[in-house]
């Protein structure tokens, strides 16, 4: 499945360059979440879960329980593909590090959890 986003062209050449940095360095969390996000800001839902996976067990090994930005975007990459289970466990999981510094005061992790957030919220106006 393919979703629209706007400035996708942008994202489009985000793409290749983040590709080109992960070739001299493709185990960097950090690139490979960057590259998940630019993914599934471009629509490509199922590439973006599986490098936001490789993302999420590289974060790990910096911060134990991983970074909030990988379960943030997991669980939209499984909202997107249909898979609410999926995408409660990983909104779940971001939440409860986002909870916690060095996270909670971090603006831009709490930007991508209040976009997660308007994406349940409109799933579930209740």
């Amino acid at each position: 499945m393919r979703e629209e986003h706007p400035g996708e062209g942008r994202h489009a050449a985000a793409l290749q360059l983040i590709e080109l940095a992960l070739e001299a360095a493709p185990e960097r969390g950090e690139l490979l979440n960057t590259l998940g996000v630019a993914l599934y800001r471009n629509g490509d839902l199922a590439r973006a879960l599986e490098v936001l996976q490789a993302s999420d067990r590289a974060n790990r090994r910096s911060f134990a329980a991983g970074h909030p930005a990988d379960a943030v975007f997991l669980a939209l990459c499984h909202l997107g593909r249909g898979d609410a289970a999926q995408a409660r466990a990983a909104g779940e999981r971001a939440r409860r590090l986002l909870a916690a510094e060095p996270f909670a005061s971090d603006p831009e992790c709490r930007a991508f959890l209040a976009e997660m957030e308007r994406r349940f919220a409109a799933l579930d106006p209740d």
